[in-house]
């Protein structure tokens, strides 16, 4: 994970817990944890998640400026695939608070047009008992 992590981070401060984050809160399964933890704010809820995939793709860009002016522009694509297993998310108060891990598997590519410019994995990457999220 530390070199999936740092990769991402060196290319645009992109952080695979924000990645993670972002994918569940679009969770029905999730959304419903995250209502029912505001009923009762102080009060953890586990929700156990199955094996899943979690995909992101970012489309950065780099500008070329001549004296200010816009000459090039070189448009990329950055595709982030983690399948994660034997994952517990904490939510407490409608926010992921902290996932409890088992493992995971990551690739990424970053691509301008037709070439790959970096690839990271496949990698079966064994994660941390626990990870802080908020």
């Amino acid at each position: 994970m530390k070199d999936l992590h740092a990769g991402i981070r060196a290319l645009w401060d992109i952080r695979p817990r924000d990645v993670l984050v972002a994918a569940w809160r679009e969770s029905a399964k999730l959304k419903s944890a995250y209502d029912s933890s505001r009923e009762h704010p102080d009060k953890p809820t586990k929700v156990p998640l199955a094996e899943h995939t979690i995909e992101a793709i970012y489309s950065p860009y780099i500008e070329v400026q001549e004296h200010g002016v816009a000459t090039l522009q070189l448009d990329m694509r950055l595709h982030i695939a983690m399948r994660l297993e034997g994952v517990v998310l904490t939510v407490l108060n409608g926010d992921s608070k902290s996932v409890r891990t088992g493992a995971a598997e990551a690739a990424a590519k970053l691509k301008l047009g037709a070439v790959t410019l970096l690839e990271f994995g496949p990698k079966t990457i064994n994660l941390p008992g626990m990870i802080a999220l908020a």
